[in-house]
């Protein structure tokens, strides 16, 4: 089923069962490593949520609307929920890397009685 923007070109929506397996390329190690770096910033699960899925969303606008991209044209959805997914845990990894990281900075405090 493809989907139409208005002035630009349609762009076929893959279904789970019709994509491609997901390829692991440089821009997918690119978002990975992204979503890592934002995840040891600090940055909350819905201020990511929302970069990641508006970021979706403009890459496949690019596509779609650009006259010259780089890439072609693919199926978008299958890829899209992977490039997420991959997003998503590289900044839970970030996030737990900070985590234990500023656990390890506090002084333990010690259980005598003075």
């Amino acid at each position: 089923m493809p989907l139409r923007i208005a002035s630009c070109r349609a762009l076929d929506t893959a279904t789970l069962w019709t994509s491609r397996n997901v390829v692991v390329d440089p821009v997918l190690l690119a978002e990975g490593g992204a979503g890592a770096l934002l995840g040891l910033c600090g940055l909350r699960i819905v201020p990511m949520a929302l970069l990641a899925l508006t970021w979706k969303v403009g890459e496949y606008l690019f596509k779609a609307c650009a006259p010259l991209t780089l890439v072609p044209a693919q199926p978008t959805l299958r890829p899209a929920l992977a490039d997420l997914a991959v997003v998503m845990g590289a900044w839970l990894v970030g996030r737990l890397v900070r985590w234990i990281a500023r656990r390890r900075k506090q002084p333990r405090r010690s259980s005598t009685l003075v």
